[in-house]
């Protein structure tokens, strides 16, 4: 069997396709909002005091990617998504001052894995070493492409804001 038979949409109910929504609509929601708090909101307020905020990016970044990791115990490139994406979610709030900003994309990143790759997705997977680092890459060339238009964004709207 090739790799990319392992890969298959199923055919589902409607009613499976709503529980699916409101599940990844209120897990994502959750933990969004939960991680925002504790890693952007608490620890950053800590540490902003005593901090240069390469210095906070980087301990967020290191600590995020650790609460994420041990859960898991996914391959090399799950680190660098995580350590990416908590990139990704600090500096809107260094530029916002706001945590809204990053529980909506945290949100959004949650919500797309709940619909799609989890056991209740959409898109069913078999769990095999191959799919599971090609998920880990591609993820962590999406969170890339995000930071460098989270990046983009900011440098452009910065003056609105």
């Amino acid at each position: 069997m090739s790799n990319l038979n392992m890969i298959s949409v199923e055919s589902i109910s409607l009613q499976k396709i709503v529980l699916i929504f409101l599940f990844a609509f209120f897990t994502a929601g959750f933990t969004a909002f939960a991680e925002e708090i504790i890693f952007r909101g608490y620890l950053v307020s800590i540490l902003k005091v005593h901090l240069s905020w390469k210095w906070i990016i980087l301990i967020i970044c290191v600590l995020f990617t650790m609460y994420h990791i041990p859960q898991w115990g996914l391959p090399l490139p799950y680190w660098i998504r995580y350590f990416i994406m908590a990139i990704v979610f600090t500096l809107p709030v260094i530029i916002t001052k706001s945590l809204w900003f990053s529980i909506g994309v945290h949100f959004g990143g949650n919500f797309t894995y709940y619909i799609l790759l989890t056991e209740l997705g959409l898109v069913v997977t078999e769990k095999n070493e191959y799919i599971i680092e090609t998920m880990g890459w591609v993820s962590a060339i999406a969170a890339l492409l995000l930071l460098g238009f989270i990046y983009v964004f900011f440098k452009k709207f910065k003056r609105f804001i």
